[in-house]
Formats: C-alpha cells, structure tokens, sequence
C-alpha cells in the first residue's frame, strides 16, 4: 500500500505543471490567486470540517482558499452516493471521500473536490474514470486533492496536473 502511493507520487510529481505550464486562463488565475498566491483564507468557525475529516494541513489550506476565493456558500460531504438537485440553490462545494460515488452531474455554479484521489488503487481507478468522463469539463490533479469544474465557459474537455 505505501509501495502504491509512493509510486503514485512520483508519477504525479513528473506529469505536474508550473504556474508558466498551464495555456488556461481560469486555471492559470487558479493557480496563481488560489494555489502559489498570496490570496489568505480567512479563518473561520465554519472550516472545523477539516478535522472531522481527517484533511492534512495542505488539504484543509487548499480548501479553505477555494471556499473564499469562490464565494461558497455551503459546504456538503458525500461519503456515499446521493441524488443532487441541478437546481439554482447557492454556489456549493461538494466534498467526496470517494471518487467512484460521483454521479453524472453539471450543476454549473458547484466545485466537487475529491478527497485523496490515489490513497488506494481502486479509488485511482475511479479518479482516472471519472477525469474521462465527457460530462466533466474541467478537471485539476493536486494529487492531495481532486476538484472538478463545471462551468459553460468550459467548451472543451482539459484535465490539469498542477504543483500544489
């Protein structure tokens, strides 16, 4: 198991791009503002899930960023599958502990953040499936973290392999 996840890192570590190897506009902003900026997450009683969830330090940081950078407005954790409403609620950031739980879905204003996308070989082959997938537009690799986009603008599929 940890022979699979060093591997793993490695693989990551030599697919993973800079700030100057990213040719998108809005991953390039998030790569700037979110992941290497200076943009502070302000703290907050609300950000206590990152302990009910076991986040490490670099996890709990990046989400905490994208919940401020984005506006959130609500947070849900989907340990296991559940049926989503695509309705206009508010701009959701929803947390999966595991990928293969994901449903079809393309709810515009949400984030879906995977927690732990390669700590085991089947939840790897679920993040590997689900970045194929054409219903996904846009799809970032932190290696700690996976997070999807849904956004219009997005017209052709991209999958970004980031240094966080």
């Amino acid at each position: 198991m940890v022979l699979y996840l060093f591997l793993q890192k490695i693989k990551y570590r030599l697919r993973a791009k800079n700030l100057h190897g990213v040719h998108s506009p809005f991953v390039y902003q998030f790569n700037e503002q979110v992941l290497n900026g200076h943009y502070c997450a302000q703290k907050s009683s609300h950000y206590l899930f990152s302990v009910q969830l076991g986040l490490n330090q670099k996890q709990s940081n990046i989400l905490h960023k994208i919940i401020d950078f984005y506006g959130i407005q609500s947070i849900h954790f989907l340990d296991q599958k559940v049926e989503m409403a695509s309705g206009k609620d508010a701009n959701r950031l929803l947390i999966f502990t595991d990928s293969r739980l994901i449903p079809i879905y393309n709810n515009t204003d949400d984030i879906i953040v995977v927690v732990s996308p390669y700590a085991t070989q089947e939840a790897s082959v679920g993040w590997q499936q689900l970045i194929k997938t054409p219903h996904v537009p846009l799809s970032i690799d932190l290696f700690e973290l996976g997070i999807l986009f849904f956004r219009k603008e997005f017209l052709v599929k991209q999958h970004f392999v980031l240094r966080s």
